[in-house]
């Protein structure tokens, strides 16, 4: 029987809510705004303060069914369109937040939270140029906003221009310490830099992970059970590379030896999220759950090991880590470098992406696998057929705009000199905006280049991307941040990789898949060679030699998931073996 409207009583229960959210009695102000709104459906704040503690609750369907209600009712409230942005960028419709946040600056020009998040949502649609000016609008509106600096950190990234990026995310950090996402984002943009070598990195890290020292551990529990439990925490279960390299360890892992519970911290789905979801032993949504609450969620599932797949990737839940509420926790694939928090026990990976000459760049103990530290199922992504193109040679670059640093630019453009009619296409989402493009062009004019001689092309999705792959004569890689999933599909289509071997994690990726699938010989050690292996390159997958190197890839170690599997068991069961160090 639906409740009578009781305006008076509904308002009780309103400031109620608000009172028990302060007091950190979060399902109490839920369950108190829930009867709020019932006994007076027509309160457009008590809506959207519902909509917004329902998404901090984690659950995002009932979040945006509040606020587009609120939205409906109290059309021009700012935070109303404001918090129904937020949670659609959540749900991985930057489009749809795009619109809604543009309402609220419409309602309030001078609401900052709104220009920050339309800024982001700009960015995820590719509109650098739109969400570089929402971004420095929010900074010169609110210049203490740490969010704002954040915010403009990422679409200078995206743009290319990573040494103003990182400057952004220092100025952010200046102004709140505690903001972890700015945090993530300098260490994640580090690598990037032709400025910084990888001890920066290091060096940032461990000042990031100092501030955890002090951390209460959740789980002292001993390893128990014929089977070691492993969680996997990552927000990028879906198609995504994380998804797609982690899915043979969850399907090939020896169920009599091993459990798995897989934590996913984003709302966001795909038919690989369903997948992966149908090979877990128990699977568990986390999305908007707080640390604390999210560290405590997992304590209870009693692992032996788990096992983060972010870093300091978009999404990451390190601070929840911080709480130690698994008695061993390791970093694997996500990221390329150290955590630097001190309660990460480990880090996964090989003797060519981290050799031991490195070891001085991790705060983790690096566990190096007998095996390459990704694998690839040649069988689960079906690839298209090299066209046999005749025509003027073709180079691609896949990378992101901030991996393309001044030097690769160079070289790129002596290499369009030592080859008259060369063409170099670069793909990706960001060159839908000029920002990046004039950057580029600018650069490569300046080291003698013809930028006519570059075409930029928008992302297309997935299918779009191998076929460029399969038409190119060759594979331009960046660095210092080298490629990774780029570099496995031109491997698997017989596409050679042009790449320079640096330091780091990063710097090292692209190198370690060519010496496990038998290219070792083609890396190179210096930007001269670099230039001088490209321009070789160009013609050595013309014709049967384009199938034959495909076949060898084939045949590597890299694709080989049944025995890539049992490798990474034995690692995990070393890994659940040891006693960690405590913090």
């Amino acid at each position: 029987m639906r409740a009578r409207p009781d305006p008076r009583r509904a308002d009780e229960l309103h400031r109620a809510a608000l009172q028990a959210y302060s007091r950190g009695s979060l399902a109490e102000a839920v369950r108190l705004l829930q009867r709020s709104v019932e006994l007076d459906p027509s309160n457009g704040e008590a809506w959207g303060n519902l909509g917004v503690l329902l998404r901090e609750a984690g659950r995002p369907d009932e979040a945006e069914q509040a606020l587009r209600r609120s939205c409906e009712l109290a059309p021009r409230r700012a935070a109303g369109w404001n918090a129904l942005g937020a949670v659609l960028l959540d749900r991985g419709d930057p489009a749809g937040a795009a619109s809604a946040l543009k309402r609220a600056e419409e309602c309030d020009p001078g609401f900052g939270p709104a220009r920050i998040n339309l800024a982001l949502s700009r960015l995820l649609c590719d509109d650098l140029d739109g969400a570089l000016e929402s971004a420095q609008n929010a900074t010169r509106l609110d210049p203490a906003s740490a969010a704002a600096w954040d915010v403009l950190g990422c679409v200078l990234r995206a743009a290319g221009c990573v040494e103003d990026a990182l400057d952004a995310f220092a100025a952010a950090i200046q102004r709140d310490a505690h903001l972890e996402s700015a945090w993530s984002n300098l260490l994640f943009t580090i690598p990037c830099s032709d400025a910084l070598d990888p001890e920066e990195l290091t060096h940032k890290a461990r000042l990031w992970g100092g501030r955890f020292d002090g951390a209460t551990p959740l789980s002292t529990r001993a390893r128990s059970g014929a089977r070691i439990r492993v969680g996997f925490l990552s927000p990028d279960f879906r198609d995504h590379p994380v998804g797609r390299f982690i899915e043979p360890a969850f399907r090939l892992l020896d169920r009599n030896r091993f459990e798995i519970v897989a934590f996913m911290a984003s709302s966001r789905r795909d038919a690989r999220t369903e997948r992966l979801r149908s090979l877990s032993d128990a699977w568990r949504d986390t999305a908007g759950v707080p640390d604390a609450e999210l560290a405590r969620l997992i304590a209870e599932d009693g692992l032996d090991i788990l096992l983060d797949l972010a870093g300091h990737t978009a999404g990451n839940r390190l601070p929840a880590l911080a709480h130690r509420p698994a008695r061993v926790q390791a970093t694997y694939l996500g990221f390329p470098g150290t955590t630097g928090l001190p309660q990460m026990d480990g880090l996964l990976a090989d003797r060519f992406v981290a050799p031991a000459s490195d070891a001085h760049l991790y705060t983790e103990s690096v566990l190096r696998m007998d095996a390459p530290f990704l694998c690839v199922d040649p069988d689960s992504d079906p690839l298209p057929t090299a066209p046999g193109r005749s025509g003027p040679a073709r180079a691609l670059v896949l990378a992101n705009p901030a991996k393309i640093s001044e030097s690769a630019i160079r070289c790129w453009a002596e290499l369009s000199a030592r080859v008259p009619t060369l063409q170099i296409r670069l793909l990706y989402g960001s060159w839908r905006s000029e920002l990046p493009k004039q950057r580029v062009r600018a650069l490569f004019s300046e080291a003698g280049g013809d930028p006519s001689r570059l075409s930029f092309l928008p992302w297309a999705g997935r299918r779009e991307c191998l076929r460029e792959i399969a038409e190119a004569d060759l594979v331009l890689d960046a660095f210092p941040y080298t490629g990774a999933t780029t570099t496995a599909d031109a491997l698997a289509l017989g596409t050679p990789v042009a790449t320079l071997e640096g330091r780091g994690y990063a710097g090292r990726m692209s190198a370690a898949l060519l010496r496990w699938s038998g290219f070792g010989e083609e890396v190179a050690t210096t930007q001269a060679e670099y230039v001088s292996r490209a321009a070789e390159l160009l013609h050595a997958a013309r014709g049967s030699e384009r199938a034959r190197r495909a076949e060898r890839f084939r045949d590597s170690a890299l694709c080989r998931p049944e025995a890539w599997c049992r490798e990474f068991g034995r690692t995990l069961e070393a890994l659940a073996d040891e006693e960690p160090e405590r913090p």
